[in-house]
């Protein structure tokens, strides 16, 4: 494929993101995107001036594209669509990727502004801006299998699968997988008290989220896997940090002033692995961050080599209505960077870590604390 660098569109067209990485342009981080592209076919010829001018769908397809390389898949690209017709031995599999994008009037995810006050986000309101925005997505891309895909020799009684990434708001990055949950199976939160002295948390339910209202008054009913309304999907692969940051994590950067802050699933205490540390001390693999979600009413369920992704984590719905998942300890939730300059002295530069993860740690102590008290 061209290098998804040279200009072919005017400066006056590139996509806010994309301006972004030309004006610093990075050759540790285009080594990567290189890396994730190498094999990829741009079967009409349109793929580079989309990377350059809407930049997010593009990216995504690309990060698809070098996890199904990662785990051993081949992509057969005589098919036009869907976007991936992949297959590993016997195993056949059809992707079709989808990002979730800001609605019209609201606030886009490149919003610099935004992202520069992420301390403290409305989880509410971020969760509720992602919901409906990843539900449309779905649905747009059940409705086109069912009129146009499942009609094409290739896909007839294959597993579909939708991919897809969320993009819908400045903050989408903090959103973990709560609102694919509330879309899926109606899943939103665990009912649970931390018991501090004895480092465990006791599960005492779930809360579920049977339908989302939109400020007009419609409702959206969830809970796509839990009937056979979209039994046509086989599962849903999503990540809400397949982002730029996932090219930074994975790249060669000798700059010792790249820090990493990044929140873990911990499953040998209360609190979650939560800290700020330099790159050199940082581990991300390309999967880490991936959720694959199941359809327990699909038509045709995944093959038995899409079970074994290392670092994603899988989740269904038992027939009892329970969630069934398993996060591995150290599963990763959400991820940001932070880049000093490299001649920054080593002093101030370990003053910031400092002073970050000890207000990290302030403010898990408070919350732990705030739940032990509530009944």
């Amino acid at each position: 494929m061209d290098n998804l660098f040279r200009h072919i569109v005017p400066p006056e067209e590139w996509h806010p993101t994309f301006k972004a990485l030309w004006m610093e342009r990075n050759p540790w981080n285009e080594c990567v995107i290189a890396d994730w592209a190498m094999g990829f076919q741009d079967r009409d010829n349109k793929f580079v001036k989309e990377f350059q001018t809407t930049f997010n769908s593009s990216f995504w397809e690309l990060y698809l594209f070098a996890c199904l390389k990662h785990v051993g898949y081949s992509v057969d690209f005589q098919h036009h669509a869907p976007d991936f017709v992949a297959s590993k031995g016997d195993d056949l599999v059809c992707v079709e990727a989808v990002i979730a994008s800001h609605a019209e009037g609201a606030l886009p995810e490149w919003d610099k502004e935004a992202k520069l006050k992420p301390e403290e986000p409305d989880r509410k309101k971020l969760i509720e801006t992602a919901v409906p925005r990843l539900a449309n997505a779905l649905a747009s891309k059940c409705k086109l299998y069912r009129d146009k895909y499942s009609k094409l020799g290739h896909v007839e009684k294959r597993p579909f699968i939708i991919a897809i990434a969320p993009f819908e708001q400045p903050l989408f990055f903090l959103q973990t997988d709560q609102a694919m949950r509330n879309v899926l199976y109606q899943y939103d939160i665990p009912i649970s008290k931390p018991v501090p002295e004895e480092n465990r948390r006791i599960i005492f339910g779930h809360e579920y989220v049977e339908f989302f209202t939109k400020p007009n008054g419609t409702k959206i009913e969830l809970g796509f896997f839990l009937d056979d309304r979209m039994k046509e999907v086989s599962a849903v692969i999503f990540s809400n940090i397949a982002t730029w940051g996932k090219v930074r994590a994975m790249n060669a950067d000798p700059n010792p002033n790249i820090l990493f802050g990044s929140k873990r699933f911990n499953e040998h205490g209360l609190k979650p692995h939560q800290k700020l540390v330099r790159k050199r001390d940082y581990r991300e693999s390309l999967l880490d961050g991936v959720h694959i979600f199941l359809n327990p009413h699909a038509e045709t369920p995944l093959p038995p080599s899409m079970f074994n992704w290392p670092d994603v984590e899988y989740h269904s719905m038992t027939q009892d209505g329970l969630p069934d998942e398993d996060p591995k300890d150290g599963h990763i939730y959400w991820r940001m960077t932070h880049t000093l300059s490299p001649d920054e002295p080593e002093a101030k530069v370990e003053e910031y870590i400092a002073k970050t993860n000890k207000y990290v740690e302030e403010e898990q102590a408070k919350d732990l604390a705030r739940e032990a008290e509530e009944d």
